[in-house]
């Protein structure tokens, strides 16, 4: 079966201060949804990296957490293939809505 994780990152400044977050959604292939916890696990350890930022200074970015496990009802994967959804209310759309204008401005 394929899966979808999403995994949660922290970026870490030099003070290790973390305010910035960062949500990936990567896709598995596993036979129940324990392997696919394994799976993310050791995927989110491994893309663990940090890089000079231009203002000076180091970023790391830092693995912390597996969100959500999405079971893909499709069998193969393929053009229009839904790997995630999730019900959001009214607020929630706000926020994400106010987070992204934030963002792009």
């Amino acid at each position: 079966m394929w899966y979808s994780a999403n995994l949660i990152y922290k970026g870490i400044n030099e003070d290790g201060l973390t305010d910035l977050c960062e949500e990936r959604i990567v896709l598995f292939h596993a036979l129940c949804e324990k392997d696919v916890y394994a799976k993310a696990k050791s995927f989110g350890l491994d893309s663990e990296h940090s890089y000079e930022v231009e203002s000076g200074g180091t970023l790391q970015w830092k693995f912390d957490t597996i969100e959500r496990v999405y079971e893909i009802d499709d069998s193969e994967i393929h053009d229009g293939s839904e790997i995630f959804s999730r019900f959001l209310t009214k607020e929630d759309v706000d926020i994400l809505k106010k987070h992204i204008k934030k963002h792009i401005e």
